[in-house]
């Protein structure tokens, strides 16, 4: 039977066993990331000598709008799947679609929030347009609406999608004067009724 030392001398090999281990996959994990960050850089560098990113900053807006929005003008499927790899493309078309407040003035429940954030920032005071789908476990309140509310002044197009009804009539009670299109829809059982 082996005595408490072989024991203690065994757990501390782990030990340095593990620590190494660990060190090798920082490392691993710090060259890939130095890699990939490198690979991008002369991936946009490349794409900035193409043709394309010769044409006028118009016609590329007005290219990446039919790339992103449907002929009526709402979002198209991934959107901001496909906002991320233009914007991936180069550093020219990244600042040019940083810059065009159109392209970030369409938001919805659905998006991760550090992308609504930096969409009601970088969409400065453009008509805002959003959509909203509320799930049956929503308490009275939505973190979603909580976060497009204080940009009121600048909703245009509203589509809410809200099991309670009560949270959609909760957002509507101050004008929202630009408002020209709103789509409200409810599955709840029963009627609002205001001032109840």
């Amino acid at each position: 039977m082996p005595d408490l030392d072989s024991y203690g001398s065994l757990s501390d090999s782990l030990e340095i066993m593990d620590q190494r281990l660990q060190r090798m996959a920082d490392f691993k994990a710090a060259f890939n990331d130095s890699v990939s960050r490198d690979v991008v850089k002369h991936v946009r560098h490349r794409n900035s000598l193409l043709r394309i990113g010769k044409l006028p900053a118009e016609i590329l807006q007005t290219i990446f709008n039919l790339l992103l929005f449907s002929p009526r003008g709402r979002r198209k499927s991934r959107f901001v799947s496909r906002l991320t790899t233009l914007r991936a493309v180069s550093w020219s078309w990244r600042d040019l679609i940083g810059r065009t407040p159109s392209f970030w003035a369409h938001v919805s429940s659905e998006d991760h929030k550090d992308f609504v954030s930096e969409a009601l920032e970088r969409s400065s005071q453009a008509p805002l347009h959003f959509k909203h789908i509320g799930k049956h476990a929503d308490g009275p309140e939505s973190p979603f609406l909580d976060t497009v509310l204080p940009h009121l002044h600048r909703w245009e197009s509203v589509a809410i999608h809200q099991p309670n009804v009560h949270v959609a009539a909760k957002y509507f009670s101050a004008p929202a004067l630009k408002i020209n299109t709103i789509l409200l829809s409810s599955l709840a059982n029963g009627t609002y009724q205001p001032g109840r």
